[in-house]
């Protein structure tokens, strides 16, 4: 699975599975560049060997000007992972409209948007991959977690890609999906409870949490020319959890 310089642009990747995902791919040789909120981004890539811009994802001008400055750094974008996404745990009598209309903007609104933007240039440079990074959560209810609203922002982000996958085959983008399971992130240890946790835990045949680097070898396989007949697949990586 060679990714000999290949550009491959990772939204959220200043941490979680999205640095993971950078660090591997610069291990194997990509160029990668690491699209992030966190005002230390450039610091947090150049840890790894990458390049890192600032992006907000729900702002259009943002995304704008990040994707114009790569493309005139780098002359393409071979690879887009669409990982930026927030979580939220609430349960759906209390959801509010507007924490669901959060949810929904910033995990499947700004795929779409930075997806956009990719596309068109990789149209010019004669085709790529994206990976829509979703979740388990699409899939399943994964009660007792309140997940309503990210449940079905993620369900969509595997639709889109679906969709995705269908109207930009033509300009040879290939557009595809991965459903995680529970992954042993910060963000996952900040939100839970040695309790929770450990239900967490026994729920997956794999009896045990996901590492985010397992989770980034999948990614780096669907954006590789060793996908290359894959698209409008979404891949679930989540230890079995969907199957029990």
């Amino acid at each position: 699975m060679s990714l000999q310089d290949k550009v491959i642009l990772i939204t959220g990747g200043g941490q979680g599975i999205g640095r993971a995902t950078a660090e591997l791919a610069v291990a194997r040789g990509a160029r990668a560049v690491i699209a992030d909120i966190r005002p230390d981004v450039e610091a947090v890539a150049a840890e790894i060997g990458a390049a890192g811009y600032l992006m907000d994802v729900t702002d259009q001008r943002s995304a704008d000007a990040a994707v114009a400055a790569i493309m005139t750094r780098f002359g393409r974008i071979d690879a887009l992972v669409n990982n930026a996404g927030t979580a939220l745990a609430a349960p759906a009598l209390e959801l509010t409209a507007e924490q669901f209309g959060r949810v929904l903007q910033i995990d499947l609104v700004a795929v779409l948007r930075v997806s956009q933007l990719v596309a068109r240039s990789m149209i010019e440079t004669g085709g790529g991959a994206i990976v829509n990074v979703s979740s388990v959560a699409a899939l399943i209810a994964t009660f007792p977690e309140p997940t309503t609203g990210y449940a079905a922002a993620k369900a969509g982000v595997v639709q889109l890609a679906r969709n995705l996958a269908a109207e930009w085959a033509q300009y040879g983008i290939r557009v595809n999906a991965i459903s995680p399971g529970r992954v042993a992130t910060q963000l996952l240890f900040d939100n839970t409870d040695e309790q929770q946790r450990e239900l967490m835990v026994s729920q997956a045949p794999i009896r045990r949490f996901i590492a985010p680097g397992e989770v980034a070898e999948s990614i780096l396989f669907l954006a590789s020319d060793a996908a290359s007949a894959v698209t409008g697949h979404n891949l679930v990586a989540d230890g079995g959890l969907s199957i029990v």
